[in-house]
């Protein structure tokens, strides 16, 4: 039995209509679903999301597993080990890197620095500005947002923008390849 659908509900979907009960007491309206081949499909769907949700528990159960049995420990890059690689890049003194000067060398130098230490490790950012000269962490989040929204020295239009970019990319890698075993 259809019942007229009032006003302040929301009209069903396209192969649905709104049934009341015969029972009286239980004034309850419920939807009823016309077409099976759509809630085959559903039960089709949710069945391959659970077989992919037991087959990501075991592959994540299996790389656990080959992870304890190996006994590797993940590489770790150290910031003291990126300052002295910018260093030695950039062939300037870490004392220049850290110290009060800011000339605009030293401030792409700094941060290029500042960016490696954020990328490749996972210290904090008041940790990052105080192993760079004790600065502010607000200074390590200003230059942080230059490379992200590539701006003044990191600027891509320009020339030492373009190197800027070269040298990180080149410097990341390096670190990457060289970094060693975490032994904490």
């Amino acid at each position: 039995m259809t019942t007229k659908i009032p006003n302040n509900v929301m009209k069903p979907p396209k192969g649905f209509e709104y049934v009341v009960n015969k029972n009286p007491s239980q004034q309850t309206v419920s939807l009823v679903k016309e077409n099976t081949q759509t809630q085959k499909r559903i039960d089709m769907l949710e069945g391959m999301i659970f077989k992919m949700k037991d087959e990501l528990r075991r592959l994540k159960r299996h790389q656990v597993v080959q992870y304890n049995s190996q006994k590797q420990r993940p590489k770790r890059v150290w910031m003291q080990d990126i300052l002295e690689a910018v260093a030695k890049h950039y062939q300037v003194s870490v004392d220049e890197i850290l110290g009060p000067r800011r000339l605009a060398e030293l401030v792409e130098i700094r941060s290029c620095y500042i960016n490696l230490c954020h990328e490749l490790t996972t210290a904090s950012q008041p940790a990052i500005g105080r192993m760079c000269g004790n600065r502010d962490h607000t200074t390590v989040i200003h230059h942080i947002k230059l490379k992200r929204y590539k701006s003044n020295c990191w600027d891509i239009r320009t020339n030492k923008g373009l190197e800027l970019w070269s040298d990180f990319s080149e410097l990341e890698s390096k670190l990457k390849a060289e970094a060693q075993p975490d032994n904490e």
